[in-house]
């Protein structure tokens, strides 16, 4: 989603619709990685989190909304290059 994976594909050799996000979708979008980064940082906690004077909260709907619209922002071809190569017991 931020384009640091070494699955990223570069937007220059990619034509789909997947990159072409509404502004309801970058908000989504934006506000699952917000959601992921404090998920990382500070585990699947229900508050907010004081660090060193800053606050920060996890964004558990938002997540759901954005999971609920499809993964806006997600391109499905790097999420199966990376399951090609990751396998997932379900």
């Amino acid at each position: 989603m931020l384009e640091e994976s070494q699955y990223t594909i570069p937007l220059r050799d990619y034509d789909g619709d997947e990159t072409r996000l509404t502004l309801e979708e970058k908000e989504l979008r934006g506000c699952a990685i917000d959601h992921l980064r404090f998920v990382i940082s500070y585990g699947f906690v229900q508050s907010v989190v004081n660090d060193n004077g800053k606050i920060y909260a996890p964004r558990y709907q938002e997540f759901e909304n954005w999971l609920k619209a499809g993964c806006p922002g997600l391109i499905s071809l790097e999420v199966e290059a990376y399951l090609n190569d990751n396998s997932v017991n379900t």
